[in-house]
């Protein structure tokens, strides 16, 4: 008797563990399924089906009960008429009273389904008020899922974006990574029969829903939610995206509106400058304004490579200016500008580390656009608009480029044959250098300029040696030939940037903006090496005392001046034909 009670226990703990192991495996998993659809069943239709079975055992009790008081079936004694009236009535009442137990099941069911539906209606709206408070649209879209979650039980699920042909995830709910990946996997091959994925299109942006995991399957009223969810509040998200879209594009119209009106005032301003070089550092100032970037330059690109440099430039430190001037010359070096050159048209490059003919330096751009400004239909300057930011500017941008070229290469045109008209004016008309009223107004722009940007200026004050006695000996007309000859020679010998000025008799000053005194000293060796191939009458070469002095803070015009032609007088002093600087 005891190894019976034993083996029962036994057996009794084995089924136990069998069917824990059953219920944790997939089989039982569905199972529970199975019965959970079966319980929703019968929490609908329990009192209809439990009157139905009632209403079939009373009449097999009445059937048995005639079968015992008459001793025969009831279909033997249907030809009577008491009989067939009795079975009549009894089936006439079961059948009404089933109905009438259908309506009172039907009318419960149906006030229960009212009052969920006002559930669900409750649960839309104060969602959409939600959403209509928040101004992220991907918030919204969290917002909108998260109240459809929590009423439909729903404990694993995720969505994506698709953006720049990427899936993104925006929202992520008790979602592995593992499971992330697989889905992303299913999503890309169009394979949706593991996970039921969910494409929704919203103002031509995808979004992808995906539910991994709910407590019991949706019911005909959780799907109505659905459908009501689809219909009201994702067609609000939809109307909101439109909108937000709209706007957007209203405010990029406006902005784009705004900066050409901005740039309209601007060219009026540019029109009234009096030179080309205050026109390019206006317009350099101006660059970062219109492309929100932090740094810009104008390149001179006439002539050769070794002539070219920078004209005017903004948040560029001194050192790497001076790097690029340097390497100019290389033919290998800045093919852009090159590009821009031989193109004569707007270059963007989208990240400078991709092309292969950019010269990459300390502190170089990630993005750029070159503009060309055209003059007499050759390029002779390039506007550089540099961003730190790869692909860091719009179409719109690019659209503005074009027309920033077209504008300035017309003010530029104007202003070169206004320069033309108003040189002689400003021009000495014997040696064609630039007259000492051009050097005052000139000068005075220049050292403004260097104090505010800290930017190098060298002036050069020159006097011909020995120039009094051979104009004694030889008369004035070839004194006028010395100086004609002296002014085209050194004229030859400078930079573009740089200007020569007769200031008066036999002396010249040169002034060297953005250049410091040392490199402004290679110019002038070269000055006073071609100026000993001008002969005087007697057979000796022309020579030259220069001296020079560089800007320094608090400098004005009067003090600079000064330094320059007091340093020149040490050179006369030491015997001429040599430079000799006041610092020094």
């Amino acid at each position: 008797m005891e190894r019976n009670v034993n083996f029962l226990k036994t057996f009794h703990k084995l089924k136990k563990q069998l069917f824990e192991e059953w219920t944790s495996r997939e089989v039982g998993k569905r199972a529970q399924k199975s019965i959970a659809e079966l319980n929703i069943f019968f929490e609908v239709h329990g009192l209809a089906i439990l009157m139905g079975v009632t209403s079939i055992a009373l009449i097999s009790l009445f059937v048995q009960i005639d079968h015992f008081t008459y001793g025969s079936w009831f279909y033997k004694r249907m030809n009577t008429f008491v009989g067939a009236l009795f079975y009549l009535t009894v089936l006439v009442f079961f059948v009404m009273l089933l109905l009438v137990i259908a309506q009172i099941d039907r009318e419960r069911v149906s006030g229960s389904e009212k009052l969920e539906e006002l559930k669900q209606m409750d649960i839309v709206t104060n969602t959409i008020q939600q959403v209509s408070k928040n101004p992220s649209f991907n918030e919204k879209i969290r917002i909108a899922i998260k109240a459809i979650e929590k009423y439909l039980d729903i404990k694993k699920s995720i969505i994506y974006i698709v953006e720049n042909d990427k899936l993104e995830p925006i929202y992520k709910n008790n979602v592995s990574k593992k499971e992330e990946k697989e889905i992303k996997g299913i999503i890309g091959s169009g394979d949706s029969v593991k996970y039921n994925i969910k494409h929704y299109n919203l103002h031509g942006t995808n979004y992808y829903y995906t539910v991994l995991k709910t407590r019991k399957p949706f019911s005909k009223s959780q799907k109505k939610f659905i459908l009501r969810c689809e219909r009201n509040l994702f067609k609000i998200l939809e109307s909101d995206k439109l909108f937000g879209s709209t706007l957007e594009s209203r405010q990029k119209r406006e902005a784009i509106i705004e900066r050409y009106k901005h740039f309209h005032t601007f060219t009026l301003e540019l029109q009234n400058t009096w030179t080309t070089e205050g026109l390019y550092w206006k317009l350099v100032d101006a660059i970062p304004q219109y492309f929100y970037v932090q740094s810009a330059s104008i390149i001179g690109a006439s002539g050769s490579r070794k002539e070219w440099g920078f004209l005017a430039l903004h948040n560029i430190p001194n050192h790497v200016a001076k790097t690029v001037e340097e390497k100019m010359g290389d033919p290998d070096f800045s093919g852009n500008l090159t590009e821009v050159k031989n193109n004569k048209k707007v270059l963007y490059i989208k990240d400078t580390r991709k092309y292969k003919k950019w010269t990459h330096l300390e502190g170089s751009p990630l993005s750029w656009i070159g503009v060309p400004i055209i003059v007499d239909g050759e390029v002779t300057a390039v506007i550089n608009v540099d961003s730190y930011h790869q692909d860091g500017f719009t179409e719109e941008d690019i659209v503005f480029a074009n027309a920033l070229s077209d504008v300035v290469g017309g003010i530029v045109q104007k202003m070169i044959s206004l320069e033309k008209m108003k040189s002689l004016s400003i021009k000495d008309s014997l040696t064609s250098a630039y007259n000492r009223r051009e050097f005052d107004t000139r000068f005075r722009e220049e050292i403004e300029r260097a104090g505010r940007y800290k930017r190098p200026l060298s002036i050069v004050m020159t006097d011909i040696d020995e120039f009094k006695k051979c104009n004694d000996a030889f008369g004035h007309l070839e004194g006028d030939r010395l100086l004609i000859e002296s002014s085209k020679i050194i004229s030859s010998s400078i930079r573009l940037s740089d200007v020569l000025f007769r200031f008066g008799g036999d002396e010249f000053v040169l002034l060297f903006p953005e250049t410091a005194s040392e490199q402004a000293a290679k110019v002038l060796k070269k000055i006073m090496t071609n100026l000993k191939k001008l002969i005087r009458p007697d057979g000796t070469p022309v020579t030259m005392s220069l001296g020079i002095a560089q800007y320094r803070d608090g400098d004005t015009s009067k003090t600079l001046l000064d330094r320059s032609d007091k340093a020149m007088y040490k050179a006369k002093g030491s015997g001429g034909n040599c430079i000799y600087g006041i610092e020094n």
